[in-house]
């Protein structure tokens, strides 16, 4: 299922949190999330807990889901930086 324009909240120390927007795609056991030209993807660990890399930036994430939830939140790090980041599904969606 993909999620277009879902509602991308990321926290950072030091900074004020940043508001974007991000696609999602979830099709089995692999997520993918995608913003600007970066694109994490990552496979189900068990229990709705992902790991997700984006080798272009150079980085790691996870994210976990609820069963039932619309909410995505996890950490990542990404060149160096370290954050937290929560992802509310959109309802604008599309079949695989």
């Amino acid at each position: 299922m993909l999620y277009e324009n879902c509602k991308m909240i990321t926290f950072q120390s030091g900074c004020e949190e940043d508001t974007s927007t991000c696609d999602v795609r979830i099709d089995g056991e692999t997520l993918i999330v995608s913003y600007d030209d970066t694109i994490y993807r990552g496979n189900d660990s068990g229990g709705g807990h992902y790991d997700l890399i984006a080798p272009m930036v150079n980085g790691r994430a996870t994210l976990h889901r609820a069963k039932d939830s619309d909410t995505l939140e996890g950490s990542w790090i990404e060149g160096g930086f370290i954050g937290m980041w929560q992802i509310e599904l959109s309802d604008e969606t599309r079949g695989k």
